[in-house]
């Protein structure tokens, strides 16, 4: 993966610790499940969870 995705991962599980209180692989693994489910890359999934998880904060950045 690219810098940029990476980033996005790594935002991503963190938000997952936080949101559900996850440990780090843990929150790795249910991204990786989401991205083998959806068929899609890894980026891309956790890039639709931090959009989601704006739009439930009501955060339009």
């Amino acid at each position: 993966a690219d810098l940029a995705s990476r980033k996005t991962i790594e935002r991503a599980k963190a938000l997952l610790m936080k949101e559900r209180g996850l440990e780090e692989e843990d929150a790795y693994k249910l991204l990786r499940k989401l991205s083998m489910d959806t068929g899609r890359p890894l980026g891309a999934v956790a890039a639709d969870l931090l959009a989601f998880a704006g739009v439930l904060k009501g955060d339009a950045s």
